[in-house]
């Protein structure tokens, strides 16, 4: 992916933000293995919160901070590419295409909200666009 968008464009930094599980290997690997490749990571550990009824509940929001870094480093990119579908990011849309910055929504058919969508200057199926950047790196 990072090879595709840097021949399409200036990359400023390919972020990625996840909550993770303290005691998970795997995870571990997955973050590091992104960093050597470039990845700038934003990582939290999974908050286990007791409810009143004892049941738990698992915090972990990355949205924040990535809001956070879209707005603190909106002086330095002219287009945004956000991989999600969360109608949370709506107002963030909205703020960027405001400061007259493109946005670029990638996410699934299924799994995107449609006023992100509508905020968004464009929007790819991410399952569409996996294949032009699959075909862009075998040629």
């Amino acid at each position: 992916m990072q090879k595709y968008f840097n021949s399409k464009c200036t990359l400023v930094g390919i972020y990625y933000y996840s909550a993770y599980f303290e005691e998970s290997a795997g995870q571990k690997s997955f973050f590091e293995m992104l960093s050597r490749k470039g990845f700038i990571l934003r990582v939290k550990k999974i908050r286990k919160i007791m409810n009143g009824d004892g049941t738990i509940t698992l915090k972990g929001n990355c949205d924040t901070d990535m809001v956070v870094d879209a707005v603190a480093r909106m002086q330095e990119y002219d287009t945004a590419v956000i991989m999600s579908g969360d109608s949370d990011f709506v107002s963030l849309v909205n703020l960027l295409r405001g400061k007259n910055k493109k946005v670029v929504i990638v996410s699934t058919r299924w799994h995107v909200a449609k006023d992100l969508i509508d905020a968004a200057n464009h929007y790819f199926d991410i399952n569409k666009f996996r294949m032009a950047w699959e075909l862009e790196n075998k040629v």
